[in-house]
Order: structure tokens, then sequence, then C-alpha cells
């Protein structure tokens, strides 16, 4: 992270990568790929270690717990799919949205998964069974960016209708709406301390909250195209942007001023471009 250079690169998709994510050691990558497959990658060798097929079309969101249990995936067949991490084999197929279900995620407490759907809902399941626990509605438009608190204790959701909504995951109640990009919202991210949540638009810029008031505490500007993804690094001082430019972006969103942070060199809300991909960056890993 000090130098911006790129360590490995994994080879062998074909067609596009909606998203990737860690496995719980970080020794492995999955991939979900619009050819409807999952794919598992060795970080070290950089070789496809097993691919799971389900979907006839794309998948579109994909997510492992916390406890490196489970894998889930969702796709254009508007179903939520379980699989066991550890053989890759399917655990459940849950139904319930009546569109494509466009993002998953699971809680840090490896109990509940969240997904959200261009139906305009979204919905909670329980990791066990697979049942739906809650349906939560409001949004207009198709959502697309959904997060866990740090907590597991609020959840967040934004999407074409350019509002996220912050809900208690044990009511489903709404606790807060928060209004201002003037495009639709992508992607969203809690920071580690769960009192932060920035979220990325088509429209290119970033946008920082208070997750307790609902306010808007900064406005990043710089990307040229839309932003596809976000997340923060592990301490919280630097915020990682991709987007359709082709670049990635390192802000600096460290408040306190400390001097072990990772931005400590940098003005707050500046950032260092990383550049070298030859299409838009669609996923963030940290």
């Amino acid at each position: 992270m000090n130098t911006g250079e790129c360590h490995r690169v994994l080879e062998g998709h074909y067609i596009n990568v909606k998203k990737v994510v860690y496995s719980l050691k970080g020794d492995q990558v999955i991939s979900a790929v619009r050819d409807g497959t999952l794919r598992v990658w060795n970080v070290q060798s950089g070789n496809c270690c097993n691919t799971m097929t389900a979907y006839e079309n794309a998948v579109f969101g994909v997510a492992c717990s916390p406890n490196g249990k489970i894998i889930a995936s969702t796709g254009e067949d508007m179903t939520v799919r379980l699989w066991e991490a550890s053989v890759c084999t399917s655990r459940h197929v849950s139904s319930g949205h009546s569109q494509e279900v466009e993002n998953v995620k699971c809680s840090l407490q490896s109990t509940a998964i969240a997904s959200c759907s261009a139906d305009c809902m979204v919905r909670l399941w329980d990791v066990k069974t697979g049942a739906c626990l809650k349906t939560l509605r409001g949004h207009t438009r198709a959502v697309v960016g959904i997060a866990f608190s740090p907590r597991g204790d609020q959840l967040s959701s934004g999407g074409c209708d350019k509002k996220i909504w912050l809900w208690d995951v044990e009511t489903g109640g709404l606790q807060h709406t928060l209004r201002g990009h003037t495009s639709p919202i992508y992607c969203i991210v809690y920071s580690p301390r769960g009192n932060r949540i920035a979220s990325v638009s088509f429209g290119g810029t970033v946008r920082l909250w208070d997750t307790t008031t609902g306010r808007c505490c900064r406005v990043l500007q710089g990307h040229t195209h839309g932003i596809m993804s976000v997340t923060y690094l592990p301490d919280g001082s630097l915020l990682a942007t991709g987007s359709k430019d082709r670049t990635v972006r390192l802000w600096n969103v460290d408040v306190t001023g400390s001097k072990e942070s990772m931005a400590r060199h940098w003005k707050v809300g500046g950032c260092r471009i990383l550049e070298g991909h030859t299409r838009w960056v669609g996923g963030i890993l940290t």
C-alpha cells in the first residue's frame, strides 16, 4: 500500500467480473462472473482452485461470512444461494425477490445475510436455514448497494432512487434517509468503527455520512466517471474507490490526526491515484 504497485494479476476470466471478496484467512479470492460461475483463487499462486456453476445467467453478488463457513451469491435468476465454503457445494437456494438480485452481504456476526434487488426490496435471510427473516420496503427504484454495520445492528441500502436508507436490523424499522447524491448510488461501506458510511455514485462523487445523525460530513471529488466500488482500509484513515475511469483512488479521510495513521502524510480529502487497469474497476479488496 505504500508504493501502490500491483502485486499479482489473477487471469482466466473471459467475461466481466462483477464482484470479488476475500476469504476469512485472506488466502483466497472469490469472484462472481457474468458467465454464471463463482471462481475461487489462490492468492499466493494466482491459480483458480475451484469453480462453482449454478447460474444459467450472470452472477451479480458474492459475499463470504466472517466465520469462513458460508459463501453467499446472487444473480439474474432472482435467488440467493448459500454455499459450504470448505467444499464449495450448494447449501440453500432461497427465493423471494421478484427481479434480479443485485448484491449480497453477510453480517460480521455470521448470523444474517442481506440481499438487495431490482424489485426495490431489501431482504434479510437466516444463514442456517436460508429462510427470509424480514423484507425492508421503502426504495422506489432498484437497490444496488447494501452494507451491515460492524456491530450488525444497522443495515444501509442505496440505489437508483439516489437515497441511502439506514435500517434497524432487529426491528426492520427505518432510522434515517440520507439525501445528497444526484446520481444513482452503486456501493456503500461502513468505517471500521461504524460511525461513518461512505457511498459512491455513478456521478463520480464520494460522500461520507455520520451514521448517528444521518448528516453528510464530506464530499470527495476527482474521478472522471462513475464510481463502482469503495472500501475502507483497516485503520479507517484511508478510503479506496474504483471507477469507470479505470483508476483506483486512495483518499485520506482521517480526521483524528493520529501519528499512526496510514494517511498521516496527506491532507484530509487528498488522494493518490493508482493506474494500470484497462477496463473499469468494479471491485476492491483490502
